[in-house]
């Protein structure tokens, strides 16, 4: 993790946000058996659009 930081110039506390968020994600979807490759698509699509907004409504 330390070499991502390092690369991208954040730091491993903003990284470890970051795997937190797509953690809550991937479950919301597993969680409401979000599953089709389309349906997975577009929210993936959304969540590097907005993920703020995303986070908003499925949290």
């Amino acid at each position: 993790m330390r070499d991502i930081a390092e690369l991208r110039g954040i730091g491993i506390t903003d990284i470890e946000k970051e795997i937190e968020k797509r953690r809550l994600f991937l479950e919301y979807l597993a969680d409401n058996n979000i599953r089709s490759i389309d349906e997975v698509g577009n929210y993936i699509n959304n969540y590097y659009r907005d993920p703020a907004e995303i986070l908003d409504k499925i949290l």
